[in-house]
Formats: C-alpha cells, sequence, structure tokens
C-alpha cells in the first residue's frame, strides 16, 4: 500500500522586488503559474480576504517568474527556502496571510523502486 515516507511543512511567502508598491485601491498585481502550489495559495488567500487581484504575467519557469519579480511587474507567492538573496517576502498590509503548504515523500510499495 502506499504509506508517508516523509513529510514537512513549508512557509509559504508572498515575494516582490525591494521597491515594489501597488497604488491605493488598485489590485494585486499576480504572476500566475497555473495549477501549481503557489498559484492555488495566491489565489486561494486573495480570494477569501476579497483582495481584488489581476494576473500581469503567465509563466511555467522559477526563472521567468524571478526576472518579471525582479523587473517589479507583480508579487507571486513561493516557498520561503526559494526566495533569492536580493528579492524580499513581502509583508505589505495588503497581502492576506497564507498559511503553511503541508509537503510529503509517499512511496507506493507496489511500483519498482
Amino acid at each position: 500500500g502506499t504509506q508517508f515516507d516523509d513529510r514537512w511543512d513549508e512557509r509559504m511567502c508572498w515575494v516582490s522586488s525591494p521597491g515594489f508598491v501597488v497604488g491605493e485601491g488598485r489590485p494585486v498585481p499576480i504572476l500566475s503559474w497555473p495549477n501549481s502550489l503557489s498559484d492555488r495559495f495566491a489565489v486561494g488567500s486573495l480570494a477569501q480576504s476579497d483582495t481584488p487581484y489581476t494576473v500581469v504575467l503567465v509563466a511555467y519557469d522559477l526563472a521567468t517568474h524571478l526576472s518579471a519579480i525582479r523587473a517589479g511587474i507583480g508579487v507571486c507567492v513561493l516557498p520561503q527556502r526559494l526566495v533569492p538573496k536580493d528579492l524580499r517576502t513581502a509583508e505589505h498590509h495588503f497581502l492576506p496571510h497564507l498559511p503553511l503548504a503541508r509537503s510529503g515523500i509517499y512511496l507506493n510499495e507496489g511500483l519498482p523502486q
């Protein structure tokens, strides 16, 4: 059967360039990574807190997202361990709190290793 081999919690955080700002009353510009954990956390927390947002970029790789963040295009959600030192975790008042992400490795004993 399937069993847990290991599990842990990841701290998720909003990531922005150091000088990133959103004008008063403007929707939060988010960078989308469709069907990702990052998107589920970002969109879910914004919707739950009734915070307006707009998708300003759709990309499927980390390098594009990091380049867009550095250019000040928008914000995205990443596990804290993936945030480069030149970017900041965005603790802006208009961004909702993010829950921890539960991660894990599952083993299926019926499959070859």
